[in-house]
This record gives C-alpha cells, sequence and structure tokens, in this order.
C-alpha cells in the first residue's frame, strides 16, 4: 500500500509541519526575515511539485479508464 501517492501525501505534511515550525525556531536563532522566507518558499514550491506529480498520476489513471471504457464499448458494439 506505499506507493508514490501516499510516499508524496507524506512528504507534502512534513514539509507543511516544517513551515510551521521554522518562524518558531528562526525567532528564537535571531535569524532575518529574508532567510524565513525563502526557506518558506522552498518548501513551498517543493510541496507545488509534489501536488503536481500527484494530479498528474491521478489523471493518468482517468486515461487508462477511459481507455478501457473504450475499449469494452468498441467491443459490445461489434458483437
Amino acid at each position: 500500500m506505499w506507493n508514490p501517492k501516499y510516499y508524496d501525501w507524506l512528504i507534502m505534511s512534513l514539509l507543511f509541519l516544517t513551515i510551521i515550525a521554522v518562524v518558531p525556531i528562526g525567532n528564537r536563532l535571531d535569524l532575518s526575515t529574508s532567510t524565513l522566507l525563502w526557506l518558506i518558499f522552498g518548501a513551498v514550491v517543493v510541496i507545488g511539485q509534489a501536488s503536481l506529480r500527484i494530479l498528474s498520476a491521478g489523471l493518468s489513471e482517468i486515461r487508462d479508464a477511459l481507455h478501457e471504457i473504450r475499449g469494452l464499448l468498441r467491443d459490445t458494439r461489434n458483437r
């Protein structure tokens, strides 16, 4: 049951928690605001890439299902 979709959701969840944790830790370490913004921006980019992979995997499954339905319709028409 451990396929790439679940792996991507795990990565996105961990990055979301990281974004939440970065701000208080950065304030304690006295990091500049621009450093925090770059860290958050990097996390958002990675989350976006994972979301696109999940979306493209879902779309390919839909495409495969449509091809299967088309084949079944063609078989019933030929009978």
